[in-house]
């Protein structure tokens, strides 16, 4: 297949949209076959927190509705927050997340039959 066919498949003629880390695994397994080391990398422990915050966060970013603010407070632990991007600066947040989805991103490289 061309990379054409999978956006396609994985897109269909929206864009990709998931609603969370949960609708994220739910598209993926739609696609692949269970037991598949796609799912199964992003279905790990260790990035299930970043994969919550940064969905939360983005969400509220691009909506700036009381329910993508309430989704992000619970993502974050916390009751108050001004902004996605402002929570983010401080205390190495944005790194954080980062670096959790980098490690996420290696493993699916080296899992990747090429």
């Amino acid at each position: 297949m061309n990379v054409e066919v999978c956006e396609y498949l994985i897109c269909g003629d929206g864009y990709f949209d998931f609603a969370g880390r949960d609708g994220l695994l739910k598209t993926i397994k739609k696609i692949v076959r269970n037991g598949h080391w796609l799912p199964t990398t992003v279905g790990d422990a260790a990035y299930t927190t970043a994969l919550k915050k940064l969905s939360a966060l983005r969400n509220f970013a691009a909506h700036d509705s009381s329910v993508s603010k309430k989704r992000a407070l619970e993502a974050i632990g916390q009751d108050r927050m001004s902004s996605s991007g402002a929570w983010l600066k401080k205390q190495n947040r944005f790194a954080t997340i980062c670096n959790s989805l980098k490690a996420m991103a290696q493993h699916i490289e080296a899992a990747a039959p090429h």
